[in-house]
């Protein structure tokens, strides 16, 4: 039997070391006690009780990312001001200070744009400027899950 190999470019390599953002995932687990860590998912998850679940990720290969989401077990979707206040407490935990900043602006004056699609879609998208991007809260429901996930580009 022969493979054949794909040659690997330098454009092909990623730029960021897994083992790095593995640390990343580590640092903000001992920072909030109870987590598990997920190494091939690069992922802190917390059990918060009552069906709820939040986690924090890392990764990217080009460029480079941090999520953090909560899913809780609900008969029914979240409204959009419950959406938000899931958004800022994730931000609050789980971001720096100039992140968590322009998320409470953004919240406090309304400056959020909205995807075209979400109205049309299973998952509602909201955009926030970012210098290196933009900052996405999603909110989605989906068989008796309810998930709010914030993530953000990082330098």
């Amino acid at each position: 039997m022969i493979l054949a190999a794909t040659p690997v470019t330098a454009s092909d390599e990623c730029t960021f070391s897994e083992l790095g953002i593995l640390n990343e995932v580590r640092r903000i687990a001992s920072a909030h006690p109870g987590a598990t860590v997920d190494p091939q998912l690069l992922r802190a998850s917390w059990d918060v009780g009552e069906g709820t679940v939040e986690y924090f990720e890392a990764g990217g290969c080009h460029d480079y990312g941090k999520a953090a989401g909560r899913r809780t077990k609900s008969a029914e979707a979240r409204d959009a001001s419950a959406v938000m206040d899931v958004a800022v407490e994730l931000a609050q935990k789980f971001m720096g200070a100039d992140d968590l900043k322009l998320v409470s602006e953004a919240v406090d004056v309304g400056s959020i744009e909205r995807s075209e699609n979400s109205e049309n879609s299973e998952n509602d998208y909201q955009f926030i400027s970012h210098p290196f991007g933009e900052i996405v809260i999603s909110h989605r429901f989906d068989e008796g899950i309810d998930t709010v996930e914030i993530s953000w580009p990082v330098l």
